[in-house]
């Protein structure tokens, strides 16, 4: 998987240290190994640090003209 050339270290938990928490997914430089957790800090609780690329995807400018139409999902009671 393509991911960005900056490499990001954050602290991270697995359960939301406050409402709204934003959850990030860091790949390693290959996009072969994924670390992901909410964002918080060195002082949170449980927190661990974890260190690697963001997704291109996650960033990319055109990333609308890559992405299927979204099709209807009967589990979620669309019609189709």
């Amino acid at each position: 998987m393509p991911v960005n050339s900056e490499q990001l270290t954050e602290f991270v938990t697995d359960e939301a240290p406050s409402p709204g928490a934003k959850r990030v997914t860091l790949l390693s430089g290959d996009g072969r190994a994924l670390e992901t957790g909410y964002i918080g800090s060195v002082l949170t609780p449980g927190a661990r640090q974890i260190t690697g690329h963001i997704p291109h995807w996650a960033t990319c400018p055109k990333a609308s003209d890559f992405r299927k139409p979204e099709q209807p999902n009967p589990w979620r009671g669309e019609p189709a």
